[in-house]
């Protein structure tokens, strides 16, 4: 595969990557902000994980925030190791429960969201599209790993940082429209809007400029 083609699978990857890592910044923020109003919760091969707040199985959420956000940035800024295997670390697991819930329990293999009253039922569709893009990440790590012309991680610009502050600087706007407001109230679900908004700020700020900063980076090394 060519430099060109290999960043472009690389890219279909990044948006399923920062689709799918939604879902635990979302409870995530939700969870610190909300306060105990706030409940989560989801099963994972059989074991059930919820929580109320900073209450239950929060720790969880952190953790899961933290890969993400190691994956994405590794990612969206020329996919140097070991991006590859956070992302396989990611995807596979995600692929096995998503066929374990279809086969076991495929009525209640559900995405909901209260706040903006979203109930779908994710039996088949989750997994065909999750086993797609699992072959379609091993196919790309396959032939990464044998490129001879792969550039350095590129660093992050002024320009990225200022988006990266900005998508802080939402926190507080955060704060108050969702714990002033009760579930599925118009506050509330500004809240989770923004909240997403937020996620897709930050995964254009760690993706903005990658490609021409890693090619500086290729040709400086090369020129030492």
């Amino acid at each position: 595969m060519n430099a060109a083609k290999s960043d472009r699978v690389r890219r279909v990857l990044m948006c399923w990557l920062a689709l799918s890592t939604l879902f635990a910044w979302l409870p995530f923020v939700r969870s610190i902000f909300d306060g105990p109003s706030y409940s989560w919760g989801g099963d994972y091969w059989g074991i059930q994980f919820s929580g109320s707040g900073l209450g239950g199985d929060f720790y969880i959420l952190p953790l899961a925030v933290a890969y993400a956000l190691t994956m994405l940035w590794l990612g969206w800024r020329g996919g140097r190791q070991p991006f590859h295997w956070l992302m396989l670390g990611w995807m596979i697991p995600g692929l096995i429960r998503s066929a374990y819930e279809s086969i076991t329990a495929p009525e209640q293999f559900r995405f909901r969201g209260d706040s903006l009253g979203i109930d779908l039922s994710l039996a088949w569709f989750a997994p065909a599209l999750q086993l797609s893009l699992v072959a379609l990440a091993i196919y790309w790590v396959v032939s990464d790993c044998g490129r001879r012309d792969r550039s350095g991680l590129a660093p992050l610009t002024r320009a990225n940082q200022w988006m990266l502050a900005l998508a802080v600087g939402l926190l507080p706007i955060q704060y108050l429209l969702l714990k002033t407001g009760g579930m599925q109230s118009p506050t509330d679900i500004a809240g989770v809007l923004l909240t997403m908004a937020q996620w897709v700020l930050v995964n254009v700020a760690l993706a903005w400029g990658a490609g021409r900063a890693a090619g500086n980076v290729t040709i400086a090394a090369a020129r030492r």
